[in-house]
Order: structure tokens, then sequence, then C-alpha cells
């Protein structure tokens, strides 16, 4: 494996392994090679912080510097980066972590250190809804979050954490 090591993993619907390296990008294993995608194929970052893996196939790779979108055949499609003025993920925040819930909604943990509040952004395939300790989170540095099976958002924070439900769409 590349520099860095694994930090995160998913599966695709070809049940390949995608792993997210901590310098060296992503990588995709299908049982027998290795392959690695980093900014020469189009990762916006190298840091790969997260990786989530939609209803078709589309992987969505989470980074320190944004969010890097590519197809079902394995072709960059998007960067989420500054598109979005007010809001994450942008070029300055990480990416924690992605995650979908079952509406194929995406989920993105966005870190910001003790100075700013950090928050979590939900894209319904249109646009960003941010969430932070405005709208109820219990504190500004987002660490980690996770998807239960009732699409209940669950925040970990520098300070406890937080649980978004009911979520409507837009």
């Amino acid at each position: 494996l590349p520099f860095g090591g694994v930090q995160h993993i998913d599966f695709d619907l070809n049940n390949d392994a995608w792993l997210g390296s901590g310098f060296s990008g992503l990588i995709k294993f299908d049982g027998m090679n290795f392959e690695l995608f980093n900014g020469n194929q189009g990762l916006i970052n190298n840091m790969v912080n997260g990786i989530a893996i939609d209803n078709s196939n589309t992987k969505w790779v989470g980074t320190s510097t944004g969010i890097s979108v590519f197809d079902e055949n394995n072709n960059w499609i998007n960067n989420f980066t500054n598109m979005y003025l007010l809001s994450p993920p942008d070029t300055i925040n990480p990416v924690i972590n992605l995650a979908f819930d079952s509406r194929n909604l995406l989920w993105a943990g966005i870190y910001v250190d003790y100075l700013l509040d950090g928050g979590v952004a939900m894209y319904n395939g249109y646009s960003w809804v941010d969430f932070n300790m405005s709208d109820g989170l219990i504190g500004p540095v987002i660490t980690d979050l996770f998807i239960d099976e009732t699409d209940q958002v669950w925040i970990t924070t520098s300070s406890g954490i937080s649980k978004l439900s009911g979520v409507p769409v837009n």
C-alpha cells in the first residue's frame, strides 16, 4: 500500500474495496490488484478523510480541502470546493467523514478547530444545507458522524454527542 496507510474503507456495488490513505490518495482493491487515484486523476487532495458510495455506485471522497466525486466507471466528474459560497465543504476546512442516509442524501462532517465553529452539511442533490451550533449541535469541533438505520445522524464533537433526526430533504 502507498505511504500513509489506510484511514477509511468502503465497498462499491461490484464489491471492490475503496481505501482512503492519509497521504497518498484513494486506492481501489478489486480482490487481486491495487489501483491508486490521486491528484493526477482529479482527486482534489491526497489526504482522504472519508469515502461514501451512493446507490448508483458513484464514489464521494472527502479530503482535507473538499469533496471529489467519481462516477460508476471511476471517472472524476466533480469537485466540491468553493462552488457553494455559504456552505461547507469549502477550500479551508477538511471533510471529516461522509455517509449516505436511506434517502441517498450525502452527509459530511466539517472539521474546524477551536477558533471557529465546524458543522455538518447535507447535500440533497442540488444544494448544501448546513447544521452547526446555532442549530443545536453541542460542540464546535466535529470529529465524526454516523447515520443509523432510522436515518438519525449522530455527530461526535469536542463537547459531546449530538443527534439530528427528522431532517427534511430541503
